[in-house]
């Protein structure tokens, strides 16, 4: 399932800031909900169950981060691209720093999958 088709170097850069972006969001979600965990929990929970359930969480944060972003090479930018639209990690005003013709190619093709409903 290819959106969007990476064809110049220029693109594929704008593709790598873009999932740049989308990771440290992801990064910072994750320690905002981790935080929350460790203030709300430490307390409550035997010690060896805090550290089981917390080791569990960074795992599992672990997985999904290594599957989204592990290898991604020029081929895969615009599915890892995509997704990120896709969950709501980035959205249209993310683009609206690059010029006009990226913008609107970037949009075209993520609107024509049919999937993909962006807001302005």
């Amino acid at each position: 399932m290819y959106i969007i088709t990476m064809e110049s170097k220029s693109l594929n850069k704008i593709a790598r800031d873009l999932i740049r972006i989308g990771l440290k969001r992801e990064c910072k979600s994750f320690a905002n909900k981790i935080a929350r965990f460790i203030n709300a929990k430490r307390k409550t929970k035997d010690p060896h169950e805090f550290y089981l359930d917390l080791y569990e969480k960074v795992i599992s944060f672990n997985k999904h981060i290594a599957s989204r972003y592990d290898y991604v090479s020029n081929s895969l930018l615009d599915i890892t691209l995509w997704g990120l639209f896709n969950h709501g990690i980035l959205t249209t005003k993310d683009i609206v720093n690059y010029d006009i013709k990226v913008q609107k190619s970037l949009l075209k093709e993520l609107k024509q999958n049919g999937k993909l409903e962006l807001s302005p």
